[in-house]
């Protein structure tokens, strides 16, 4: 059985789709946004520099959020946070692109107040969405 989908792409595998998809996304809601606002001082060319640390950041240890501290340890010396904080920003910056960018079934985008996608819309129906073919998945097997 396959990853449930919004748009012919699944953020998470259904089994795996209740808690950490939700507290990951109220989490992304509240830090995005503060990210935007920091980076508007940035200018185009400070947001290319900071765009590739985020690359940097979340190739070489982007797992850390998927899978935890390696070696099944519990001591995070705030390695989960950086991590965490290059995907919030990484997500502020493409939302400045023109059309936003959409990630983990959200659109983002940034706009002058008014414009744009406000914080909190969306994702709550995607997740709706993927909660009901997961259960449609499991009824039918």
């Amino acid at each position: 059985m396959g990853p449930s989908t919004v748009d012919g792409w699944a953020p998470w595998p259904a089994a795996d789709l209740s808690p950490q998809y939700t507290l990951m996304m109220a989490s992304l809601e509240v830090a995005v946004p503060l990210w935007q606002e920091r980076l508007l001082d940035y200018g185009e060319g400070g947001r290319r520099i900071r765009s590739r640390v985020c690359v940097d950041a979340l190739a070489c240890r982007g797992d850390i959020l998927q899978y935890g501290i390696p070696g099944g340890g519990r001591k995070n010396d705030g390695r989960v946070g950086d991590v965490f904080n290059r995907l919030a920003e990484g997500i502020a910056l493409g939302s400045f692109q023109p059309g936003g960018v959409r990630m983990f079934g959200r659109h983002w985008e940034y706009g002058p107040p008014g414009e744009g996608t406000p914080p909190g819309a969306g994702w709550e129906d995607d997740v709706d969405q993927l909660a009901a073919q997961a259960e449609a998945q499991r009824e039918a097997s």
